[in-house]
């Protein structure tokens, strides 16, 4: 939560209700299609970069990528026809940020 807090600046009241509804429409998703059709119709490319670059974030939050978060962040990466090199320069970014280089 301290990587949402620190990026967009949250105050905790927000910030816990926006975890709160990210929560609830996760337990009620069965596919990422569904998120990321909509990304994909009001999103730039940037923004989409910028976006999977904020996941690679939170992945190296804790220091440690887990195998489920790398295939995550791959499978929406794809879904938002981010580019193979522009994946890994986001995760690139994101694992010097995190002190992890």
């Amino acid at each position: 939560m301290a990587a949402l807090r620190n990026r967009f600046a949250l105050a905790e009241d927000e910030l816990a209700r926006l975890v709160e509804q990210a929560e609830a429409q996760a337990r009620t998703a069965n596919d990422y299609f569904h998120f990321t059709s909509r990304i994909n119709d009001y999103v730039s490319q940037p923004q989409k970069i910028a976006l999977v670059e904020a996941m690679w974030d939170v992945a190296y939050a804790d220091g440690v990528l887990d195998v489920n978060e790398n295939h995550v962040i791959s499978k929406v990466a794809e879904l938002l026809h981010v580019t193979h090199g522009e994946y890994i320069a986001a995760k690139m970014r994101a694992k010097e940020a995190a002190g992890l280089t």
